[in-house]
Protein backbone atom coordinates (compact mmCIF):
# COMPACT_ATOMS: atom_id res chain seq x y z
CA UNK A 1 0.00 0.00 0.00
CA UNK A 2 1.33 3.41 -0.96
CA UNK A 3 2.15 6.06 1.68
CA UNK A 4 -0.82 8.10 2.81
CA UNK A 5 -1.75 10.70 0.24
CA UNK A 6 -3.04 14.16 1.01
CA UNK A 7 -6.60 13.01 0.35
CA UNK A 8 -6.28 9.89 2.52
CA UNK A 9 -4.87 11.97 5.37
CA UNK A 10 -7.93 14.25 5.27
CA UNK A 11 -10.29 11.28 5.15
CA UNK A 12 -8.66 9.48 8.07
CA UNK A 13 -7.13 12.16 10.28
CA UNK A 14 -9.53 14.94 9.38
CA UNK A 15 -8.71 18.54 8.57
CA UNK A 16 -9.51 22.10 9.55
CA UNK A 17 -11.38 24.36 7.15
CA UNK A 18 -11.85 28.02 7.84
CA UNK A 19 -15.29 29.09 6.65
CA UNK A 20 -15.75 32.32 4.69
CA UNK A 21 -17.02 35.29 6.69
CA UNK A 22 -20.47 34.22 7.81
CA UNK A 23 -23.54 35.79 9.31
CA UNK A 24 -26.72 34.26 10.64
CA UNK A 25 -30.44 34.62 10.02
CA UNK A 26 -32.80 33.75 12.85
CA UNK A 27 -36.16 32.29 11.72
CA UNK A 28 -38.81 32.05 14.43
CA UNK A 29 -42.57 31.79 14.74
CA UNK A 30 -45.35 29.24 14.91
CA UNK A 31 -45.23 28.65 11.14
CA UNK A 32 -41.44 28.77 10.71
CA UNK A 33 -40.98 25.04 10.08
CA UNK A 34 -43.79 24.87 7.50
CA UNK A 35 -42.55 28.04 5.84
CA UNK A 36 -38.95 26.86 5.51
CA UNK A 37 -40.10 23.43 4.34
CA UNK A 38 -41.74 25.04 1.30
CA UNK A 39 -38.75 27.24 0.48
CA UNK A 40 -35.66 25.04 1.04
CA UNK A 41 -34.25 21.87 -0.51
CA UNK A 42 -33.55 20.39 2.93
CA UNK A 43 -36.20 18.35 4.73
CA UNK A 44 -36.61 20.67 7.70
CA UNK A 45 -38.81 18.18 9.55
CA UNK A 46 -35.98 15.63 9.74
CA UNK A 47 -33.34 17.87 11.33
CA UNK A 48 -31.73 16.63 14.54
CA UNK A 49 -31.91 19.48 17.02
CA UNK A 50 -28.59 21.22 17.65
CA UNK A 51 -26.85 20.20 14.39
CA UNK A 52 -26.11 22.36 11.35
CA UNK A 53 -27.05 20.77 8.02
CA UNK A 54 -26.39 21.97 4.44
CA UNK A 55 -29.24 23.03 2.21
CA UNK A 56 -30.09 25.30 -0.69
CA UNK A 57 -32.74 27.72 -1.87
CA UNK A 58 -33.56 27.54 -5.56
CA UNK A 59 -35.25 29.75 -8.07
CA UNK A 60 -38.27 28.27 -9.93
CA UNK A 61 -35.88 27.15 -12.71
CA UNK A 62 -33.94 24.91 -10.33
CA UNK A 63 -30.87 27.15 -10.07
CA UNK A 64 -29.19 27.89 -6.75
CA UNK A 65 -30.04 31.28 -5.27
CA UNK A 66 -27.95 30.64 -2.18
CA UNK A 67 -26.66 27.79 -0.01
CA UNK A 68 -26.73 27.72 3.76
CA UNK A 69 -26.24 25.69 6.92
CA UNK A 70 -29.42 25.34 8.96
CA UNK A 71 -29.80 24.37 12.61
CA UNK A 72 -32.96 23.64 14.55
CA UNK A 73 -32.56 25.52 17.85
CA UNK A 74 -35.84 24.30 19.29
CA UNK A 75 -39.44 23.86 18.14
CA UNK A 76 -40.24 26.54 15.52
CA UNK A 77 -36.88 28.24 15.98
CA UNK A 78 -34.12 27.91 13.37
CA UNK A 79 -30.83 29.54 12.45
CA UNK A 80 -29.33 29.82 8.96
CA UNK A 81 -25.59 30.39 8.50
CA UNK A 82 -24.99 32.24 5.23
CA UNK A 83 -22.32 34.39 3.63
CA UNK A 84 -22.03 37.72 5.40
CA UNK A 85 -22.42 39.77 2.21
CA UNK A 86 -25.60 37.89 1.23
CA UNK A 87 -27.50 37.86 4.50
CA UNK A 88 -29.54 41.05 3.96
CA UNK A 89 -30.48 40.02 0.42
CA UNK A 90 -31.48 36.56 1.65
CA UNK A 91 -33.65 38.10 4.37
CA UNK A 92 -35.37 40.35 1.82
CA UNK A 93 -35.87 37.41 -0.57
CA UNK A 94 -37.53 35.24 2.09
CA UNK A 95 -39.59 38.17 3.41
CA UNK A 96 -41.42 38.37 0.05
CA UNK A 97 -42.91 34.92 0.61
CA UNK A 98 -44.22 35.55 4.13
CA UNK A 99 -47.88 36.39 3.51
CA UNK A 100 -50.13 35.19 6.34
CA UNK A 101 -47.60 33.03 8.20
CA UNK A 102 -46.41 33.66 11.74
CA UNK A 103 -42.71 33.93 10.83
CA UNK A 104 -40.14 36.52 11.87
CA UNK A 105 -36.68 36.94 10.30
CA UNK A 106 -33.79 38.67 12.04
CA UNK A 107 -30.12 39.06 11.11
CA UNK A 108 -27.87 38.10 14.03
CA UNK A 109 -24.10 38.11 14.43
CA UNK A 110 -22.07 34.95 13.83
CA UNK A 111 -18.43 34.62 14.90
CA UNK A 112 -15.56 33.64 12.61
CA UNK A 113 -15.86 29.87 12.30
CA UNK A 114 -13.76 26.88 11.35
CA UNK A 115 -14.96 23.37 10.57
CA UNK A 116 -12.99 20.47 12.03
CA UNK A 117 -13.63 17.21 10.25
CA UNK A 118 -12.91 13.53 10.67
CA UNK A 119 -12.33 13.43 14.41
CA UNK A 120 -13.99 10.90 16.66
CA UNK A 121 -13.67 13.10 19.74
CA UNK A 122 -13.27 16.85 19.81
CA UNK A 123 -11.99 19.22 22.46
CA UNK A 124 -14.56 21.73 23.68
CA UNK A 125 -12.41 24.86 23.62
CA UNK A 126 -14.23 27.49 21.57
CA UNK A 127 -16.84 24.88 20.57
CA UNK A 128 -19.74 26.38 18.62
CA UNK A 129 -21.89 23.55 17.29
CA UNK A 130 -21.94 20.09 15.75
CA UNK A 131 -22.26 20.10 11.98
CA UNK A 132 -22.74 17.75 9.04
CA UNK A 133 -20.98 18.90 5.89
CA UNK A 134 -20.83 16.62 2.92
CA UNK A 135 -20.44 13.02 4.06
CA UNK A 136 -18.54 13.87 7.22
CA UNK A 137 -19.73 14.78 10.69
CA UNK A 138 -17.55 17.28 12.49
CA UNK A 139 -17.88 20.46 14.50
CA UNK A 140 -17.77 24.21 14.14
CA UNK A 141 -15.44 26.20 16.40
CA UNK A 142 -14.97 29.92 16.89
CA UNK A 143 -11.67 31.04 15.38
CA UNK A 144 -9.41 32.39 18.10
CA UNK A 145 -5.98 31.65 16.64
CA UNK A 146 -5.12 33.99 13.79
CA UNK A 147 -2.22 31.73 12.83
CA UNK A 148 -4.62 28.87 12.08
CA UNK A 149 -3.20 26.42 9.56
CA UNK A 150 -5.86 25.97 6.90
CA UNK A 151 -6.60 23.28 4.36
CA UNK A 152 -7.66 24.62 0.97
CA UNK A 153 -11.32 25.52 1.43
CA UNK A 154 -12.17 24.59 -2.16
CA UNK A 155 -12.39 20.93 -1.28
CA UNK A 156 -15.84 19.70 -2.36
CA UNK A 157 -15.19 16.37 -0.72
CA UNK A 158 -16.13 17.79 2.67
CA UNK A 159 -18.81 20.09 1.37
CA UNK A 160 -16.70 23.25 1.33
CA UNK A 161 -15.92 24.14 -2.27
CA UNK A 162 -18.50 26.40 -3.89
CA UNK A 163 -21.07 25.47 -1.28
CA UNK A 164 -21.52 28.98 0.02
CA UNK A 165 -21.00 31.02 -3.13
CA UNK A 166 -19.24 29.24 -6.01
CA UNK A 167 -22.35 27.54 -7.35
CA UNK A 168 -24.62 30.57 -7.26
CA UNK A 169 -26.93 30.54 -10.34
CA UNK A 170 -25.80 26.98 -11.16
CA UNK A 171 -28.39 24.23 -11.64
CA UNK A 172 -28.41 22.32 -8.38
CA UNK A 173 -28.12 19.03 -10.29
CA UNK A 174 -24.64 20.13 -11.43
CA UNK A 175 -23.51 20.92 -7.88
CA UNK A 176 -22.26 19.01 -4.85
CA UNK A 177 -25.24 20.64 -3.12
CA UNK A 178 -27.45 18.07 -4.91
CA UNK A 179 -25.78 15.30 -2.95
CA UNK A 180 -25.42 16.85 0.48
CA UNK A 181 -28.48 19.08 0.84
CA UNK A 182 -31.24 18.07 -1.61
CA UNK A 183 -34.20 16.02 -0.29
CA UNK A 184 -36.50 15.50 -3.27
CA UNK A 185 -38.70 13.02 -1.43
CA UNK A 186 -39.90 15.61 1.09
CA UNK A 187 -42.43 17.10 -1.30
CA UNK A 188 -42.95 20.44 -2.98
CA UNK A 189 -40.50 23.33 -2.60
CA UNK A 190 -39.36 26.14 -4.87
CA UNK A 191 -37.50 24.64 -7.87
CA UNK A 192 -38.38 21.06 -6.89
CA UNK A 193 -40.07 20.15 -10.18
CA UNK A 194 -37.06 21.08 -12.32
CA UNK A 195 -34.57 19.45 -9.94
CA UNK A 196 -36.61 16.23 -9.88
CA UNK A 197 -36.91 16.09 -13.67
CA UNK A 198 -33.16 16.43 -14.13
CA UNK A 199 -32.43 13.88 -11.40
CA UNK A 200 -34.82 11.35 -12.96
CA UNK A 201 -33.18 11.94 -16.35
CA UNK A 202 -29.76 10.66 -15.20
CA UNK A 203 -28.64 13.74 -13.33
CA UNK A 204 -27.04 17.04 -14.30
CA UNK A 205 -24.99 17.84 -17.37
CA UNK A 206 -21.86 17.96 -15.22
CA UNK A 207 -21.06 16.91 -11.65
CA UNK A 208 -17.98 17.16 -9.38
CA UNK A 209 -15.77 14.07 -9.30
CA UNK A 210 -12.34 13.28 -7.92
CA UNK A 211 -9.63 12.25 -10.37
CA UNK A 212 -6.56 10.23 -9.41
CA UNK A 213 -3.57 10.20 -11.74
CA UNK A 214 -0.54 7.98 -12.12
CA UNK A 215 2.91 9.44 -11.45
CA UNK A 216 3.92 9.31 -15.10
CA UNK A 217 1.11 11.54 -16.37
CA UNK A 218 0.00 15.10 -15.69
CA UNK A 219 -3.42 16.66 -15.44
CA UNK A 220 -2.63 18.71 -18.52
CA UNK A 221 -3.15 15.52 -20.51
CA UNK A 222 -6.87 15.53 -19.73
CA UNK A 223 -9.01 15.90 -22.83
CA UNK A 224 -10.73 19.26 -22.88
CA UNK A 225 -14.09 17.77 -23.80
CA UNK A 226 -14.42 15.76 -20.57
CA UNK A 227 -15.55 18.65 -18.38
CA UNK A 228 -14.21 21.51 -16.26
CA UNK A 229 -11.43 21.65 -13.66
CA UNK A 230 -12.45 22.84 -10.18
CA UNK A 231 -9.28 22.57 -8.11
CA UNK A 232 -6.02 20.56 -8.05
CA UNK A 233 -4.29 18.93 -5.06
CA UNK A 234 -1.09 16.88 -5.42
CA UNK A 235 -2.05 13.62 -7.13
CA UNK A 236 -5.77 14.28 -7.47
CA UNK A 237 -8.05 16.91 -8.89
CA UNK A 238 -11.67 17.93 -8.51
CA UNK A 239 -13.32 18.00 -11.87
CA UNK A 240 -16.85 18.59 -13.18
CA UNK A 241 -17.24 15.56 -15.43
CA UNK A 242 -19.79 15.62 -18.24
CA UNK A 243 -22.80 13.32 -18.03
CA UNK A 244 -21.92 11.01 -20.93
CA UNK A 245 -18.57 10.09 -19.39
CA UNK A 246 -19.99 9.88 -15.87
CA UNK A 247 -22.67 7.38 -16.89
CA UNK A 248 -20.72 5.10 -19.18
CA UNK A 249 -17.13 5.20 -17.92
CA UNK A 250 -15.31 5.28 -14.58
CA UNK A 251 -11.77 5.13 -15.96
CA UNK A 252 -10.47 7.20 -18.85
CA UNK A 253 -6.89 6.67 -19.99
CA UNK A 254 -4.46 7.13 -17.10
CA UNK A 255 -7.02 8.94 -14.98
CA UNK A 256 -9.44 7.28 -12.57
CA UNK A 257 -12.68 9.13 -11.84
CA UNK A 258 -14.21 8.51 -8.41
CA UNK A 259 -17.77 9.32 -7.39
CA UNK A 260 -17.87 11.06 -4.01
CA UNK A 261 -20.45 8.60 -2.70
CA UNK A 262 -18.23 5.63 -3.60
CA UNK A 263 -14.85 6.80 -2.33
CA UNK A 264 -15.12 4.98 1.00
CA UNK A 265 -13.06 5.66 4.12
CA UNK A 266 -15.91 7.65 5.64
CA UNK A 267 -17.30 5.31 8.28
CA UNK A 268 -15.22 4.64 11.38
CA UNK A 269 -15.07 0.95 10.46
CA UNK A 270 -13.78 1.73 6.95
CA UNK A 271 -11.10 3.99 8.38
CA UNK A 272 -10.06 1.31 10.86
CA UNK A 273 -9.87 -1.35 8.14
CA UNK A 274 -7.77 0.90 5.92
CA UNK A 275 -5.29 1.50 8.75
CA UNK A 276 -5.20 -2.23 9.55
CA UNK A 277 -4.24 -3.08 5.96
CA UNK A 278 -1.58 -0.40 6.01
CA UNK A 279 -0.20 -1.72 9.30
CA UNK A 280 0.19 -5.19 7.75
CA UNK A 281 2.32 -3.67 4.98
CA UNK A 282 4.43 -1.88 7.56
CA UNK A 283 4.92 -5.05 9.60
CA UNK A 284 5.98 -6.90 6.44
CA UNK A 285 8.47 -4.12 5.75
CA UNK A 286 9.90 -4.25 9.28
CA UNK A 287 8.31 -1.00 10.49
CA UNK A 288 6.88 -2.29 13.79
CA UNK A 289 6.62 1.18 15.34
CA UNK A 290 4.66 2.59 12.39
CA UNK A 291 2.37 -0.46 12.37
CA UNK A 292 1.64 -0.06 16.09
CA UNK A 293 0.76 3.60 15.58
CA UNK A 294 -1.66 2.71 12.77
CA UNK A 295 -3.29 -0.06 14.81
CA UNK A 296 -3.77 2.16 17.86
CA UNK A 297 -5.38 4.83 15.68
CA UNK A 298 -7.56 2.19 14.01
CA UNK A 299 -8.81 1.01 17.41
CA UNK A 300 -9.65 4.58 18.32
CA UNK A 301 -12.02 4.52 15.33
CA UNK A 302 -13.30 0.98 15.89
CA UNK A 303 -12.52 -0.49 19.35
CA UNK A 304 -14.30 -3.73 18.36
CA UNK A 305 -11.98 -4.55 15.45
CA UNK A 306 -10.71 -8.05 16.27
CA UNK A 307 -8.16 -7.96 13.42
CA UNK A 308 -6.61 -4.78 14.84
CA UNK A 309 -6.64 -6.06 18.41
CA UNK A 310 -4.95 -9.31 17.41
CA UNK A 311 -2.27 -7.59 15.32
CA UNK A 312 -1.57 -5.02 18.04
CA UNK A 313 -1.35 -7.77 20.66
CA UNK A 314 1.22 -9.62 18.55
CA UNK A 315 3.27 -6.41 18.19
CA UNK A 316 3.21 -5.89 21.96
CA UNK A 317 4.24 -9.53 22.38
CA UNK A 318 7.25 -9.02 20.11
CA UNK A 319 8.18 -6.00 22.24
CA UNK A 320 7.90 -8.22 25.37
CA UNK A 321 5.18 -5.90 26.68
CA UNK A 322 3.15 -8.91 27.78
CA UNK A 323 0.70 -7.00 29.98
CA UNK A 324 -0.48 -5.01 26.94
CA UNK A 325 -0.38 -8.11 24.73
CA UNK A 326 -2.66 -10.05 27.10
CA UNK A 327 -4.94 -7.03 27.38
CA UNK A 328 -5.52 -7.06 23.61
CA UNK A 329 -6.27 -10.80 23.57
CA UNK A 330 -8.61 -10.49 26.56
CA UNK A 331 -10.60 -7.83 24.69
CA UNK A 332 -10.92 -10.22 21.73
CA UNK A 333 -12.14 -13.02 24.01
CA UNK A 334 -14.71 -10.69 25.51
CA UNK A 335 -15.95 -9.85 22.01
CA UNK A 336 -15.74 -13.46 20.81
CA UNK A 337 -15.27 -16.13 23.51
CA UNK A 338 -14.69 -18.76 20.79
CA UNK A 339 -11.75 -16.98 19.15
CA UNK A 340 -9.07 -19.67 18.86
CA UNK A 341 -6.06 -17.49 17.97
CA UNK A 342 -6.60 -15.21 20.97
CA UNK A 343 -6.20 -18.23 23.26
CA UNK A 344 -3.26 -19.55 21.23
CA UNK A 345 -1.50 -16.18 21.43
CA UNK A 346 -2.08 -15.97 25.18
CA UNK A 347 -0.55 -19.44 25.55
CA UNK A 348 2.49 -18.29 23.57
CA UNK A 349 2.85 -15.11 25.66
CA UNK A 350 2.68 -17.08 28.91
CA UNK A 351 5.27 -19.52 27.57
CA UNK A 352 7.67 -16.65 26.82
CA UNK A 353 7.07 -15.28 30.31
CA UNK A 354 7.93 -18.65 31.82
CA UNK A 355 4.40 -19.16 33.17
CA UNK A 356 4.06 -22.78 32.10
CA UNK A 357 0.83 -23.66 33.97
CA UNK A 358 -1.02 -20.68 32.53
CA UNK A 359 0.34 -21.46 29.07
CA UNK A 360 -0.90 -25.08 29.25
CA UNK A 361 -4.33 -23.94 30.45
CA UNK A 362 -4.75 -21.55 27.48
CA UNK A 363 -3.45 -24.26 25.13
CA UNK A 364 -6.12 -26.70 26.35
CA UNK A 365 -8.87 -24.12 25.85
CA UNK A 366 -7.55 -23.42 22.34
CA UNK A 367 -7.53 -27.15 21.50
CA UNK A 368 -11.12 -27.59 22.72
CA UNK A 369 -12.28 -24.59 20.68
CA UNK A 370 -10.60 -26.12 17.62
CA UNK A 371 -12.54 -29.38 18.15
CA UNK A 372 -15.78 -27.48 18.67
CA UNK A 373 -15.25 -25.58 15.43
CA UNK A 374 -15.68 -28.78 13.42
CA UNK A 375 -19.26 -28.98 14.65
CA UNK A 376 -20.32 -25.56 13.36
CA UNK A 377 -20.13 -26.33 9.65
CA UNK A 378 -23.91 -26.14 9.39
CA UNK A 379 -23.84 -22.66 10.95
CA UNK A 380 -21.26 -21.57 8.39
CA UNK A 381 -23.52 -22.82 5.60
CA UNK A 382 -26.40 -20.81 7.06
CA UNK A 383 -24.16 -17.75 7.18
CA UNK A 384 -23.12 -18.26 3.57
CA UNK A 385 -26.76 -18.60 2.57
CA UNK A 386 -27.64 -15.31 4.30
CA UNK A 387 -24.74 -13.54 2.57
CA UNK A 388 -25.82 -14.88 -0.82
CA UNK A 389 -29.39 -13.70 -0.21
CA UNK A 390 -28.12 -10.26 0.73
CA UNK A 391 -25.96 -10.12 -2.41
CA UNK A 392 -29.05 -10.86 -4.49
CA UNK A 393 -30.97 -7.94 -2.99
CA UNK A 394 -27.88 -5.74 -3.37
CA UNK A 395 -27.96 -6.44 -7.11
CA UNK A 396 -31.62 -5.39 -7.21
CA UNK A 397 -30.78 -2.16 -5.40
CA UNK A 398 -27.95 -1.55 -7.85
CA UNK A 399 -30.59 -1.35 -10.56
CA UNK A 400 -33.23 0.49 -8.52
CA UNK A 401 -32.17 1.82 -5.12
CA UNK A 402 -35.79 2.84 -4.39
CA UNK A 403 -37.11 -0.75 -4.39
CA UNK A 404 -38.85 -0.83 -0.98
CA UNK A 405 -39.05 -4.63 -0.74
CA UNK A 406 -35.35 -5.07 -1.63
CA UNK A 407 -34.36 -2.33 0.84
CA UNK A 408 -36.30 -3.98 3.66
CA UNK A 409 -34.92 -7.47 2.94
CA UNK A 410 -31.34 -6.22 2.52
CA UNK A 411 -31.44 -4.38 5.87
CA UNK A 412 -33.08 -7.34 7.68
CA UNK A 413 -30.30 -9.60 6.38
CA UNK A 414 -27.67 -7.09 7.57
CA UNK A 415 -29.21 -7.35 11.06
CA UNK A 416 -29.23 -11.17 10.88
CA UNK A 417 -25.56 -11.08 9.84
CA UNK A 418 -24.63 -8.56 12.53
CA UNK A 419 -23.37 -6.17 9.84
CA UNK A 420 -24.96 -3.04 11.29
CA UNK A 421 -22.65 -0.58 9.49
CA UNK A 422 -23.81 -1.86 6.08
CA UNK A 423 -27.42 -1.82 7.25
CA UNK A 424 -27.04 1.75 8.52
CA UNK A 425 -25.99 3.06 5.11
CA UNK A 426 -29.12 1.57 3.54
CA UNK A 427 -31.65 2.23 6.28
CA UNK A 428 -31.10 5.99 6.27
CA UNK A 429 -31.88 5.93 2.54
CA UNK A 430 -34.94 3.73 3.21
CA UNK A 431 -36.34 6.19 5.77
CA UNK A 432 -35.62 9.20 3.54
CA UNK A 433 -37.17 7.57 0.47
CA UNK A 434 -40.23 6.19 2.28
CA UNK A 435 -40.84 8.51 5.25
CA UNK A 436 -44.29 6.92 5.91
CA UNK A 437 -43.09 3.31 5.91
CA UNK A 438 -43.19 1.91 9.48
CA UNK A 439 -40.80 -0.97 8.63
CA UNK A 440 -38.15 1.57 7.63
CA UNK A 441 -38.33 3.24 11.04
CA UNK A 442 -38.38 -0.07 12.91
CA UNK A 443 -35.22 -1.23 11.13
CA UNK A 444 -33.60 2.18 11.63
CA UNK A 445 -34.24 1.95 15.39
CA UNK A 446 -32.89 -1.62 15.59
CA UNK A 447 -29.66 -0.66 13.83
CA UNK A 448 -29.16 2.53 15.81
CA UNK A 449 -29.69 0.51 18.99
CA UNK A 450 -26.83 -1.83 18.01
CA UNK A 451 -24.55 1.04 16.94
CA UNK A 452 -25.25 2.99 20.13
CA UNK A 453 -26.66 6.03 18.32
CA UNK A 454 -30.34 5.60 19.24
CA UNK A 455 -32.09 8.46 20.99
CA UNK A 456 -35.59 9.25 22.26
CA UNK A 457 -36.53 11.27 19.19
CA UNK A 458 -35.86 8.25 16.93
CA UNK A 459 -38.19 6.08 19.01
CA UNK A 460 -40.94 8.72 19.14
CA UNK A 461 -40.72 9.32 15.37
CA UNK A 462 -40.98 5.57 14.76
CA UNK A 463 -44.00 5.21 17.05
CA UNK A 464 -45.76 8.09 15.31
CA UNK A 465 -45.23 6.63 11.82
CA UNK A 466 -46.37 3.16 12.94
CA UNK A 467 -49.48 4.61 14.61
CA UNK A 468 -50.37 6.66 11.53
CA UNK A 469 -49.94 3.60 9.30
CA UNK A 470 -51.89 1.34 11.67
CA UNK A 471 -48.97 -1.09 11.92
CA UNK A 472 -49.54 -2.46 15.43
CA UNK A 473 -46.92 -5.21 15.11
CA UNK A 474 -44.08 -2.78 14.30
CA UNK A 475 -45.33 -0.41 17.00
CA UNK A 476 -45.20 -3.19 19.60
CA UNK A 477 -41.66 -4.11 18.53
CA UNK A 478 -40.52 -0.50 18.88
CA UNK A 479 -42.13 -0.21 22.33
CA UNK A 480 -40.03 -3.17 23.50
CA UNK A 481 -36.79 -1.44 22.52
CA UNK A 482 -35.12 0.54 25.30
CA UNK A 483 -32.29 3.06 25.15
Amino acid sequence: MEPMTYLEKILIDGAIFKLPKMNALSVKGEDSETFLQGQMTKNIKNLNQGYYYPGSRLCPKGKIKFNFLIKKIKENSFELLVLDQLVEGIKDDLDKYIIMEDVSLKVIDAPALEYRSGRKSLDKDNFYSRAVLGFDEGALFEVKNKQLQEVDSKLSLLGMYSFFSGDESELISNSIAATIGLDLEKGCFVGQEVAAKIENNRGGATFPFLIYKNDDVCFGDLRSDLGTKIAEFENFMEFKLKREYRIHKTKLGSFTFLDYEKIGLYSLREKANYLFLRSVDKLTGGDSSGAKSDLEQALDFDPRSIDCLEALGVVFGEEKNYAKAHECMDKIIKLNPKHIMARTNKSLFYMREGKIDEAEQEKEISAQLSLDSFNVESDEKKLEKLKNQRAMYEEVLGIDDRDAFALQKYIELCIDLGDFEAGSSRVSHFVATYPKNPKAYLLDIKIKKELGTLNDSDIEAGKKVCANAGDKISLEEIEKIEL
